[in-house]
Parts: C-alpha cells; structure tokens; sequence
C-alpha cells in the first residue's frame, strides 16, 4: 500500500504522526519518537466549546465560536486566529486562565 501526506503550516516542535501506530488519520503527538513507536496523542489545553452556525435569528451576523481553557494553567492566545465564517486575530497577551471561556463573535456587539 502507498500513501502520501501533504504537509501545510505547522506548529514549532510538534510531531505528527499516527495514533496508535498503524491508525487511519494523523494526529498531533506528544513527542517526537524516531524509531520507536509513536507518542501518544497530544491533548489540547484550549478546544472550541461551542459553535453558533445557525442563529436563530437567522443573521449569519449573530455567530460565534467559543473556546474553553480546560486545563488548570492560563493559556496564552495571542496570536491565534479564526478564519473562515468567523474571522478573527486574537491580539498579543490575550490570555486566557484557567477554566476560562472566551466568546469570539462575527460582530462582537451582537454577543
């Protein structure tokens, strides 16, 4: 069997390969294991908590994305960015504690 991966943008000093070994998709891992088999999958500290695609309102202008912080460290966002239906630059030393929520609205006085 032959495959092929085409690699885009990806982050500094984080592995990605199968998880376990042998499984379909690829995965961000949690180390780099030449060699050996690999790491386990790497567990992100901030995932999307809520996606508002559909307001009820029926005005794409009311969506939005919400993140959560689930670990019990504050995360950095800055620099991170949306793109797409809801696009937005989150500004340097945007920092999000631990446990924390940040809403991020396609027209932020509507939220």
């Amino acid at each position: 069997m032959l495959e092929s991966l085409r690699y885009g943008a990806q982050e500094n000093s984080v592995s990605l390969g199968r998880f376990p070994d042998g499984a379909a998709g690829f995965s961000r891992l949690e180390g780099k294991t030449p060699g050996a088999n690999n790491a386990r999958r790497r567990v992100a500290d901030v995932v999307i908590n809520e996606v508002m695609y559909d307001p009820i309102s029926e005005d794409s202008e009311d969506e939005y994305v919400e993140l959560y912080n689930r670990s019990s460290s504050p995360v950095d966002l800055g620099k991170w960015r949306l793109e797409d239906a809801v696009s937005y630059a989150i500004p340097p030393g945007t920092i999000l504690p631990a446990g924390g929520y940040l809403v991020i609205g396609k027209n932020a006085a509507r939220c």
